[in-house]
């Protein structure tokens, strides 16, 4: 999970990155989980039927058929004239390469057919008869399983792409997860629509070693990147010791990513003496790779907001869709295994309901913060943008798609200056930029997205 022990401090540094991104930068702070399984939507041959890839060719008996989005929904469509020697499927494509601690490496792109049969990903959406803003009430109970089999679904068929990445791993820090590869091989099919950071650099170290990531910092860094960290608005001269504190025992156990100037995409991975704090979802998150992918999804998030100067989306909806798509993206092989890290997400939420004494599970306190909480936390405890959005944003995924989160952001961060828009209460910057991209007024979707949330989470404490 998040670092619990950070000090309101190191947690300013994630505020005050938000004035930076006019710079060309982006801040955040993770944790996350991992697994996986998929189910498969059927594959038919005729005109309305479901298809699962937008822009898809399927030859059947010498007639072509299209996967359009039509309706909301992702159909196949007859196609005018008679196709021969055409391939009738179109496979996808799996690859995979490893790395070592301290070492660089690329995941190899996906090939492609120079004819009309290349591969062609699908648009994010739920299938036909699935999850709708005007169903999201009486679906609650197929919400979880809608959503991450379709993130199970990307993660399996879609193919990898080209990410550059580096891991360098302290000389006396020993990590309790240990696959990064794999983690970014799935993360590349994950956003494979979306555009990647150039490169991503993880320093992964623990207290010892806090002295040795920032050397290796300053090293691997161009000039101008380094310079720009370590300024004295942002992480100033030691930026991996922001991750760490000596009481009541020296240990790091935060973790941050951060977007440079040049667009390289920085994971500085804390690594604690020991895990034994309470948290409902530590196993997970710390030894599952939850963690890890929390942060890598930041960097796709972030990278869609680089060299922009407008607002940051709500807290709720970074740290939230990073803790959703983190999770179910990591234990995409398994739905039992997911369902017991949300079970674990909402068990930790209800241990953080300290505000006026609330009960987060109750409709109106999730309403009052979502209309609250448009930039900044308000009056909540920090943690409410982790574990409650995650429900959030869960609910809004199976919505309206992972695609359009993305849209989201860049657009969202395009608008008016930050000065104009952080912190905002009354969501003048939020509520335009979300009505284009969904096609909804928030007000409309926030009393159904409260209530669903609520017998959600209900169910899960009974």
């Amino acid at each position: 999970m998040l670092n619990l022990h950070k000090s309101k401090t190191e947690y300013a540094s994630c505020k005050n990155s938000r004035r930076l991104k006019s710079k060309g930068f982006v801040t955040i702070i993770i944790f996350t989980v991992a697994f996986s399984v998929v189910p498969t939507l059927p594959v038919a041959a005729n005109t309305g039927s479901l298809c699962t890839k937008k822009g898809a060719i399927k030859i059947v008996k010498n007639i072509r058929y299209k996967c359009l989005f039509i309706n909301k929904h992702l159909q196949w469509q007859k196609q005018a004239g008679a196709i021969k020697n055409s391939q009738s499927e179109i496979a996808p494509v799996n690859t995979t390469q490893s790395t070592d601690s301290n070492s660089s490496s690329s995941i190899p792109s996906a090939s492609t057919s120079s004819n009309t049969n290349q591969v062609v990903i699908e648009k994010f959406r739920p299938p036909l008869g699935s999850i709708e803003l005007s169903n999201l009430v009486d679906s609650h109970t197929n919400i979880a399983k809608s959503s991450w089999a379709l993130v199970s679904r990307s993660v399996i068929e879609n193919p990898e792409k080209p990410i550059s990445y580096e891991i360098l791993t302290g000389p006396n820090s020993k990590p309790f997860y240990d696959d990064w590869a794999l983690v970014i091989s799935k993360a590349s099919k994950f956003f494979i629509v979306s555009d990647i950071p150039k490169n991503v650099l993880i320093i992964r170290y623990n207290f010892q070693d806090s002295e040795w990531a920032d050397s290796m910092i300053k090293t691997k860094l161009k000039t101008t990147d380094y310079e720009w960290l370590t300024a004295s608005w942002n992480e100033k001269t030691n930026p991996a010791k922001n991750n760490c504190n000596d009481k009541p025992e020296p240990t790091c156990i935060g973790s941050r990513q951060k977007l440079l100037p040049s667009g390289t995409s920085l994971i500085l991975e804390g690594i604690p003496s020991k895990l034994g704090w309470d948290d409902p979802t530590i196993e997970f998150r710390y030894r599952g790779g939850v963690l890890e992918s929390h942060e890598l999804m930041h960097s796709f998030q972030t990278n869609a907001m680089l060299g922009k100067d407008g607002a940051w989306p709500p807290h709720w909806m970074m740290e939230g869709a990073a803790e959703y798509l983190g999770s179910s993206m990591t234990l995409s092989a398994s739905f039992e295994d997911f369902a017991l890290f949300r079970k674990q997400e909402a068990t930790q939420l209800f241990q953080t309901a300290k505000f006026n004494n609330s009960n987060p599970s109750d409709e109106k306190f999730i309403l009052d913060y979502l209309n609250s909480t448009f930039n900044e936390y308000g009056n909540y405890d920090r943690m409410y943008s982790y574990n409650l959005g995650f429900f959030i944003m869960e609910s809004l995924f199976s919505i309206y798609g992972r695609d359009s989160y993305l849209k989201f952001f860049s657009e969202m961060s395009s608008g008016p200056n930050h000065d104009q828009c952080m912190p905002v209460t009354n969501g003048s910057c939020f509520l335009p930029v979300f009505k284009r991209v969904f096609g909804d007024d928030w007000s409309t979707v926030t009393p159904i997205l409260a209530k669903a949330i609520s017998l959600n989470l209900t169910e899960i404490r009974l």
